[in-house]
């Protein structure tokens, strides 16, 4: 789990564990780690924790809302990216009267969409781990039939569309067990 919620404490995040010489290391989403001797019991506690956050999260964050929030940030991001260019032009075909005023607005045009660049980025990344997140908890029950690679505590190493593929094949399954 990369990204928190506002209700939930990052200390109490688990981003994952690793299991190695009869230890098990959890790395928190703070960047603490804590070490337990292993045991199975103490591993379906991290697990069981892990899916208890995971839904929780899941239960208070609007993916529809993010999204439409990712979309203003795309249209802001062609807005002050037409208004460059226009200034660009204005620059550059000598229209403008104050053309350091004009330098200073593109440069600060620039940056700004730089700016947007990122945060776009950064808000896809979150959406796409939300959305990979409610894939696995709305299938867990078949996910743990059919794929014991994946689990709360392993799927941060799957892209979303490794998840999307996975749905895709459990769908397969269903019908084919109702044919």
């Amino acid at each position: 789990m990369k990204y928190g919620s506002g209700i939930i404490d990052y200390r109490e995040i688990i981003d994952r564990y690793e299991i190695n010489n009869n230890r098990i290391t959890v790395y928190y989403l703070n960047g603490s780690v804590r070490e337990y001797n292993y045991t199975k019991e103490k591993e379906e506690e991290l697990l069981n924790l892990m899916l208890k956050i995971a839904i929780k999260r899941n239960n208070s964050i609007n993916i529809e809302r993010l999204e439409s929030e990712l979309k203003t940030y795309r249209f802001t991001l062609a807005l002050t990216t037409i208004i460059t260019i226009i200034n660009l032009t204005s620059r550059m075909n000598g229209s403008c009267k104050n053309k350091e005023f004009m330098t200073i607005s593109i440069f600060a045009l620039l940056i700004l969409a730089g700016i947007i660049s990122v945060v776009i980025k950064t808000k896809k990344d979150e959406i796409n781990e939300l959305k990979k997140y409610r894939i696995y908890l709305q299938n867990k029950k078949e996910i743990d039939e059919y794929n014991t690679a994946l689990s709360i505590n392993s799927i941060d190493q799957y892209t979303y569309k490794e998840i999307k593929q996975i749905e895709k094949k459990l769908v397969l399954n269903n019908k084919k067990d109702f044919i």
